[in-house]
């Protein structure tokens, strides 16, 4: 299983620190490259967008 920090390397993107809440997180975080940033967060929106068409699913 990946840290938090290797995941955000294999992202292109270096975690600066984070924070735990009960039921999400607040992630502090730099793109390595300049495209990452974006690349990341189109990431994150098509997975929860897969999670939600998978609950409706069921």
């Amino acid at each position: 299983m990946l840290t938090a920090r290797q995941h955000a390397a294999r992202s292109g993107m270096r975690l600066l620190d984070y924070y735990l809440m009960t039921n999400h997180a607040h992630l502090v975080a730099a793109p390595v490259r300049p495209a990452a940033f974006a690349d990341n967060v189109a990431k994150t929106n098509l997975t929860a967008i897969m999670q939600q068409r998978c609950l409706q699913n069921v």
